[in-house]
């Protein structure tokens, strides 16, 4: 968003310290800006406590000279909660200094409670710095207005539900921090198939910046277009591997196991070669697995890779993502 005066869009930090549900402390989250809760089954309120920190110099850019004093500028500091699904947005949380004015570099604490019945999906949590009281002056460089927002940050998020659901509601993206699950710390996937009926992508919470962009409900500008590109080629390798998998486990009669591999064979498969059913998608399938000739298995892949770039308009997206770094 562009602003007719001065604006500092990663003026502030917001950190999560702690969180506890229903009453009960669930200790330290995964990252400092992430609290999911998507494993828990059923709960009525969480309480969430952070700090928010005025980087150094934030109150030069954005406040004129003679309103930066000892005291600190006319300003005060909010922590706005977003919950976009639930059309719930407001300030949670109006950050005070006890001592006096806002100064840089101190950590002012914050806490709020989400109630489960007012939000859906997630909440982003941002840190806002606005005049408090109108300026002397007439519209200029600088914010004149009683409550005029001139500093932002990075927002951290409550994500209370399932990200997305692919295949028809039957396989759920999630998040976790990989290095305490055992996974390559820097992964930035992982498709689990432990529980081979419900597979779950898990996305690596600790790749802080690409699990917020992830999670984003922005609907349009350079954001959406990061972050739609992300998931397009995040999303093919992912549907490449639930088609082999599909493949993988038909048996002699062209039968699949579970309920999201017939949503593989309608969704992916039976698109790939213009065919109206799951049914007939998994018999093309067993004609590519069970003929003899050579280069069958290299034939499927290259098929299946040029469909889901179709499908998933990789190639758009990425064009859309450089036409607008490049016109910045």
């Amino acid at each position: 968003m562009d602003y007719p005066y001065e604006h500092d869009t990663n003026g502030l930090r917001i950190e999560i310290e702690s969180y506890s549900i229903d009453g009960t402390d669930a200790g330290t989250p995964p990252n400092d800006r992430l609290v999911e809760l998507t494993g828990w089954a059923e709960w009525s309120e969480v309480t969430v406590t952070g700090t928010v920190t005025v980087r150094e110099g934030v109150f030069e850019r954005v406040f004129p000279t003679e309103e930066v004093t000892a005291e600190g500028p006319p300003a005060r500091l909010l922590v706005v909660g977003d919950s976009r699904r639930a059309h719930n947005r407001g300030p949670i949380a109006d950050v005070a200094d006890t001592g006096g004015g806002l100064t840089e570099g101190t950590a002012y604490e914050w806490e709020v409670t989400v109630h489960r019945e007012r939000v859906y999906g997630q909440v982003a949590v941002e840190p806002v710095l606005v005049r408090d009281g109108d300026g002397g002056g007439p519209p200029g460089a600088y914010a004149w207005t009683d409550s005029q927002e001139v500093a932002t940050g990075p927002k951290a998020a409550v994500v209370t539900d399932d990200i997305e659901q692919w295949l028809d509601g039957n396989m759920a993206v999630k998040l976790k921090p990989f290095s305490k699950s055992g996974l390559p710390k820097d992964n930035l996937f992982s498709l689990d198939d432990t529980q081979p009926e419900e597979p779950i992508l898990w996305i690596n919470s600790e790749l802080e910046l690409v699990a917020n962009l992830l999670t984003s409900r922005v609907p349009a500008g350079p954001k959406a277009d990061i972050r739609d590109a992300l998931a397009s080629q995040l999303a093919h390798p992912v549907w490449v591997q639930l088609v082999m998998w599909t493949a993988a486990e038909l048996d002699d009669d062209g039968n699949w196991n579970h309920d999201w591999q017939q949503a593989v064979l309608e969704k992916v498969v039976a698109p790939m070669w213009d065919l109206d059913s799951a049914e007939e998608a998994a018999s093309r399938l067993q004609e590519y697995l069970t003929e003899e000739s050579d280069g069958t298995l290299r034939e499927l892949s290259g098929d299946l890779n040029a469909h889901v770039q179709r499908r998933l308009a990789s190639g758009p997206k990425l064009s859309d993502l450089v036409a607008t770094q490049e016109s910045d």
